[in-house]
């Protein structure tokens, strides 16, 4: 369902329903099957490497993960858990279609909304803290953030929005 870049050159990714993440390494051409590292059903909408590990954010609810692979793997919500989940990002996330790390450490999610509902919302996750720091719903009104870029030169953070509803 998703493939990206993940840390120590490795290609990481998920199924959908049921969501399983897998793991391929390149330089060995192995193969693995890591399980869910969520406690939701659904699917991993996007995926980000920040120092040796590696974030998701799954469907439903924004819910946001980091795994690191030099760890055993027992899922949490622990600070010693592996992956550690975090939790849902908050209003209007549903499905999170867009990752980006900003300044500050900070991560951003951008994400289509509930079921029904338009107008989705973007979250400011603070790395170090490992919180939610902001959550900023209907942006652009009625539409759902579905791109993120940021520009260090500049400080800005650009996305892109869609009509798409939940």
């Amino acid at each position: 369902f998703v493939l990206g870049n993940g840390p120590a050159g490795r290609i990481y990714g998920s199924t959908a329903m049921p969501l399983e993440m897998f793991v391929h390494d390149p330089a060995t051409r192995e193969s693995r099957h890591l399980g869910n590292p969520t406690s939701v059903n659904g699917e991993i909408y996007s995926l980000l490497p920040w120092q040796e590990q590696l974030y998701v954010c799954a469907y439903p609810g924004g819910y946001l993960s980091v795994y690191d692979p030099r760890r055993p793997f027992k899922f949490g919500t622990a600070p010693t858990d592996n992956p550690r989940g975090f939790g849902n990002l908050g209003d209007g996330h549903l499905r999170p279609r867009a990752m980006v790390l900003g300044p500050a450490d900070t991560l951003f999610v951008g994400s289509l909304p509930p079921y029904g509902q338009l107008g989705g919302a973007l979250a400011a996750f603070d790395l170090r803290a490992g919180k939610v720091t902001a959550n900023f719903r209907h942006l652009v009104t009625n539409q759902s953030i579905v791109s993120l870029a940021w520009d260090p030169k500049s400080g800005l953070l650009f996305g892109g929005s869609a009509i798409t509803g939940g």
